[in-house]
């Protein structure tokens, strides 16, 4: 077999590469194997740049492992590459059947098969505690460039300690808001006790209350009975008021201020039930004081009743029969 340039010459080029050690990879690009030359393959021969030869290394012969249309590879083994291995020249000059002398690129470092035998544990070890070495200082340049980072790492290596002393944290805290609880439920359970337990305000509460009951001495019970029932704070419900009131058996200036009281509080309906029942009835005052609050010409006047002047005539005229004849026989006329 021997090897056929593309093209010419010139367009080939080689490379010596390492694939394991004792074994290397011949690459010729550029060129095809042809049929022809020696049955055994191609016969290939290296020497130095200079043209010297190589100490124990012979020519051989080798069949192409692997080729495609523009390229040859040979796979040469330890009895071939380990001369190459032990020689320090870069290039070689290659004599191979058909392309004559080309150069030949040493493209990696070559693994001799002894390297292996003799101390490549040991090589291995090195280069191991080489890569080792590497790391480490490449950590440490890393946490020289960030301290933060480095930092932050060393609290990862004791995370039950983290763990527990949040715990005693979270217990501490749950006691202390226990304790708060406490204290504001005795404070709260016992403030009336401390506030009675001031005398400051005794005192005075004391003579008020002296005052209070030497006034109802000098009232007449019925009296104090009837002005409890004619309160407007006493009843909320305005026919229940009425009833409580005239039941307590009341005087017409009781029920009059009554009446004044509840259109001073817009409860409108307890004083004109008032005013007209008892006007109509011809009780004095009642049907004159409605009339002057609906006349336009009177300033009394209340938001419960409408000025009108015929409902002023109206209840003047009731007036005048209740006796109040003088004051709303006047007042009647300027109405006319």
């Amino acid at each position: 077999m021997i090897l056929k340039p593309l093209l010419s010459a010139a367009n080939v080029f080689a490379t010596l590469e390492d694939k394991d050690f004792g074994v290397s990879l011949l690459k010729i690009s550029g060129v095809t194997a042809a049929p022809g030359g020696n049955a055994k393959g191609v016969k290939l021969n290296f020497k130095r740049p200079d043209g010297s030869d190589i100490p124990g290394l012979e020519e051989i012969a080798v069949e192409p492992q692997l080729s495609d249309p523009t390229r040859v590879i040979f796979e040469l083994r330890s009895d071939f590459t380990d001369p190459l291995c032990h020689d320090n020249s870069s290039i070689f000059k290659l004599t191979a059947d058909g392309l004559g002398t080309i150069n030949v690129q040493r493209k990696t470092e070559l693994r001799a098969s002894d390297t292996r035998s003799k101390g490549g544990k040991a090589a291995d070890a090195r280069l191991q505690s080489q890569a080792e070495e590497a790391s480490r200082a490449q950590a440490a340049a890393q946490a020289n460039a960030n301290p933060d980072a480095a930092a932050g790492a060393a609290p990862a290596a004791a995370p039950k300690k983290g763990i527990s002393g949040l715990i005693v944290k979270i217990i501490i805290g749950i006691l202390v808001l226990l304790l708060i609880a406490a204290a504001a439920f005795w404070l709260l359970r016992n403030l009336s006790g401390l506030l009675s337990s001031f005398g400051a305000g005794a005192p005075q509460a004391q003579s008020e209350e002296e005052a209070s009951e030497q006034e109802s001495e000098h009232q007449p019970q019925d009296e104090a009975a009837n002005q409890g029932a004619c309160a407007l704070a006493s009843s909320k419900d305005d026919a229940e008021l009425l009833k409580n009131c005239l039941g307590s058996n009341p005087s017409n200036d009781e029920l009059m201020a009554l009446a004044k009281e509840s259109f001073s509080s817009q409860r409108c309906d307890v004083g004109l039930r008032l005013l007209t029942s008892l006007g109509r009835s011809k009780t004095p005052g009642f049907a004159l004081y409605y009339a002057k609050l609906a006349d336009p010409n009177s300033r009394d006047e209340t938001a419960c009743i409408k000025k009108d002047a015929k409902s002023a005539a109206y209840w003047y005229q009731k007036a005048i029969d209740a006796g109040d004849s003088e004051e709303a026989q006047q007042a009647l006329e300027k109405l006319k």
